[in-house]
């Protein structure tokens, strides 16, 4: 009976997501339409179904690997390997791992001999983790899969691409000009500039998403914690989104449960980063983040690079791209970290599921006994912050850190002894915080505010 009332639901939902897609599908092309196709009926595959898939993928991208980019030929071959012996998933880790500075001293050697340079474009992260990395994708394909996968996590909240959305992921750059928003008419969806949420700014925002009526909001939860601030504190009670979605940002407890609080909906977040190597999203059950095994791999490895098996445990995100062809992502370190659970989900999909992202290791504090401390210890939304605007961590020695805060103008003496009082108890009394009061706390290149400045090795 349940294997039947899956497989019914899976045709009811694929002729739901692919019909209301059809006009978008159009616009989008072959590939958008494809890969929505492929993702609306493998969502509800067994799991041996989505392995056989990843074991393909990952054998016939490990051969392109081989034959047409010298970086991963001549890796194999100081590996004494060659793509014969990589048939499936558990074969990775005879592969090296790639890390950031593999990728930043080796560009032009992982791009792939079978593109033309024109067909290509450049890709960029933020450098979170200290270290800027550019590479490259596949114009129009890149960003079709990407959008696909978007669509269907949508559907998974109850909306639609027909539905209005707002962002607040980057800055907006229109005809050269920096500009506080941008409404594209045709995607029916409106991009505010991360970039620049003053009070004065946010005003204007506000009254725009008003007169807007998003059925989504989307963002980096930095930039949606300032909004939402900015409408507890105003008491404004006009903005009611369906869902809100989250990503490219660790999103801690505090945000998720200040933002259901304040637009009355349920946040869905995401793990993915600008690689496009994995991707995970939760669904409607909110149980887990299922991690898309059409998309790409990924490995959780504790410090002696094992594979974490048990409950609750955290290792490092190790990620595996498997539609890049132009510059194949392979056992990619990323310096993120995840949770991991053997649980299933209750949806009834079979992905496997990631409990929590915990954070990058960049987002760990140095305590003076040597304990790594996350930012998830701190209520970014508790009354301590209640005449704060904005506030950023930095850590120059370990034991020590210098918070930076904009003052609200009800800010008193006593708000800087409840701040530290407060941060203390929860981290153990092991850390000296300097308050240092600034007129700004930059963004970084992406528009993202990291909430730790962390300057040393972690």
């Amino acid at each position: 009976m349940l294997i039947e009332k899956v497989k019914n639901h899976s045709k009811d939902y694929l002729k739901s997501l692919y019909g209301w897609s059809m006009p978008s599908g159009l616009r989008f092309g072959k590939i958008f339409r494809e890969y929505l196709k492929l993702i609306a009926e493998s969502q509800f595959w067994s799991y041996e179904q989505l392995r056989d898939y990843q074991n393909f993928h990952l054998s016939k991208l490990v051969e392109h690997a081989y034959e047409y980019t010298p970086y991963y030929r001549e890796l194999f071959i100081r590996a004494g390997i060659t793509p014969d012996d990589i048939n499936t998933v558990d074969d990775l880790p005879k592969i090296p791992f790639l890390t950031k500075h593999d990728m930043k001293n080796n560009l032009e050697l992982m791009r792939s001999r079978a593109f033309k340079e024109k067909d290509l474009e450049i890709g960029y992260t933020g450098g979170s983790t200290g270290i800027p990395v550019s590479f490259y994708r596949e114009k129009k394909k890149s960003s079709n899969i990407e959008r696909a996968f978007s669509f269907r996590a949508r559907n998974w909240a109850g909306v639609n691409y027909r539905d209005k959305l707002a962002t607040f992921s980057g800055g907006v750059i229109v005809n050269g000009r920096r500009e506080l928003w941008y409404e594209n008419i045709i995607d029916k969806k409106i991009d505010f500039s991360s970039d620049d949420l003053t009070i004065e700014n946010l005003k204007i925002i506000v009254d725009k998403i008003i007169e807007y009526k998003p059925v989504v909001i989307y963002g980096y939860p930095s930039a949606i914690s300032q909004l939402s601030k900015f409408i507890k504190d105003f008491r404004i009670d006009k903005i009611k989104p369906k869902a809100i979605f989250t990503a490219s940002e660790t999103l801690y407890p505090s945000q998720r449960n200040f933002f259901e609080k304040v637009f009355g909906c349920k946040v869905f977040d995401s793990y993915g980063h600008s690689e496009r190597a994995v991707l995970a999203s939760e669904c409607e059950r909110h149980e887990g983040y299922h991690v898309f095994m059409e998309y790409g791999i990924l490995e959780i490895l504790d410090k002696d690079n094992k594979a974490v098996d048990k409950e609750g445990a955290v290792g490092e995100v190790i990620a595996t791209g498997l539609h890049n062809y132009s510059m194949p992502i392979i056992r990619f370190k990323t310096s993120d970290n995840a949770c991991y659970t053997s649980k299933k989900c209750s949806c009834m999909r079979n992905y496997p599921l990631i409990k929590s992202f915990d954070g990058r290791l960049q987002e760990l504090i140095l305590s003076k006994s040597g304990r790594k401390i996350s930012m998830t210890s701190i209520n970014f939304h508790s009354n301590i912050f209640d005449n704060v605007r904005q506030f950023q961590f930095h850590q120059y020695e370990k034991g020590r850190v210098d918070l930076h805060i904009i003052k609200l103008s009800g800010y008193r003496k006593e708000d800087s002894e409840n701040i530290i009082q407060n941060i203390n108890k929860k981290v153990g009394h092991d850390l000296d915080i300097t308050i240092k009061f600034v007129n700004e706390i930059p963004t970084t290149k992406r528009g993202k505010r990291r909430f730790l400045i962390q300057n040393l090795e972690i």
